[in-house]
């Protein structure tokens, strides 16, 4: 009789098992962006078609990254309005003009430069916008029939995550034979590492730096901590003893990398961008929205890193032998119990003892766990 309710206890702590490891190990999946998308030469993760080059020629954004994603939206608005009459056909000769001394030349020369060949881009499909018969000028060149694109840019200075944030405020104003019209102001915050990654690298080849693109903040994020869960788990995993199989899972490697985010000074520097969409009424509602993280991936954060995800994993397999010594001791108790009780009613009370024992220690086991 002991040696059967011994067996029955030892199916029943079998059969909880499973549960016991799931909460203890914490194996549930959680939502993982790892995907095909990690270009391992290039230190870049993520991204889609909100990234294509040009994006700027079709959609205004609250925000851009560069001078020439700048010059790129001026050329759209440009040739939208001068497309607003569709027999629109003469030759366009338009002279840049800049009005404050922010910008120098070289910057000035890129602005032009771009500006150039946005307008040959968002009007290749129609003659006037041919290589013969569009020319863009400096102020200075610039023949007294052209129209004139005045370009006036502004410091702004704001705080964000108790950082302060340079950027230019650009309002332009396109003077033509018939009218002046003033384009949608926009807002310039640089960073070359979103203009170029491939340029920013180079110059940067010292350096282990990365790239995470998403959707929305949250998501490059996830693609953050999905990368480095995978890469420092592995390594732990690599490294651990047979005597010492403390290690956390990924996706809990994740959730834990996910909190010490803005503490581990892995990221450099963010950049949210919206771009709008503007429909038949005038009204501008959100089409595409983009995030992109700077990650500095040097080895010496890194190590900060895993050694945080070290410690955890200790902690949690401290904890998962006092819960599974709490859960063999409470199993014991109640086999030396349900032995004596027995003895004592004759096991008159056999199934109503085993029924009363195997509810305590679900009880208990839920407890515990």
């Amino acid at each position: 009789m002991k040696v059967g309710w011994m067996l029955i206890s030892l199916a029943a702590v079998a059969y909880l098992l499973p549960t016991i490891v799931s909460r203890v190990g914490c194996v549930e999946q959680v939502p993982s962006v790892r995907t095909n998308e990690v270009d391992q030469q290039d230190c870049l993760v993520g991204g889609g078609r909100e990234w294509l080059p040009g994006i700027e020629l079709t959609h205004a954004a609250d925000v851009y990254d560069s001078l020439d994603s700048v010059a790129q939206r001026l050329a759209a608005e440009v040739v939208a309005h001068l497309l607003s009459d569709a027999s629109y056909d003469r030759p366009i000769m338009i002279g840049v003009r800049f009005v404050g001394d922010i910008l120098d030349a070289n910057q000035q020369s890129i602005v032009k430069a771009s500006f150039e060949r946005g307008l040959r881009s968002a009007g290749s499909e129609y003659s006037a916008f041919n290589d013969n018969r569009l020319q863009v000028f400096t102020d200075q060149a610039a023949p007294t029939q052209a129209m004139q694109l005045s370009i006036r840019l502004d410091n702004e200075f704001s705080v964000h995550n108790e950082k302060e944030v340079k950027s230019l405020v650009i309002q332009a104003n396109l003077r033509t034979p018939d009218a002046s019209v003033s384009l949608s102001p926009m807002q310039l915050v640089s960073k070359p590492w979103v203009q170029s990654w491939n340029a920013f690298r180079s110059r940067h080849s010292q350096d282990n730096y990365w790239q995470y693109r998403g959707n929305s903040m949250q998501e490059a994020e996830m693609a953050l901590a999905d990368q480095l869960a995978h890469q420092l788990v592995g390594q732990q995993s690599r490294r651990r003893w047979l005597w010492n199989r403390s290690s956390l899972s990924v996706p809990s490697a994740t959730r834990l990398i996910l909190r010490e985010l803005d503490h581990c000074g892995l990221i450099v520097d963010r950049f949210s961008q919206t771009f709008q969409l503007r429909l038949a009424d005038g009204t501008q509602v959100p089409a595409i929205s983009r995030c992109a993280l700077l990650v500095d991936q040097n080895p010496q954060r890194l190590a900060r890193l895993s050694s945080i995800l070290t410690s955890a994993a200790r902690h949690q397999s401290r904890d998962h032998w006092v819960r599974s010594c709490m859960l063999g001791a409470t199993v014991l108790v109640l086999c030396v119990a349900y032995v004596g009780l027995n003895s004592l009613t004759q096991g008159y009370y056999v199934w109503h003892l085993r029924g009363i024992c195997t509810a305590i220690a679900v009880i208990v086991s839920q407890i515990i766990v």
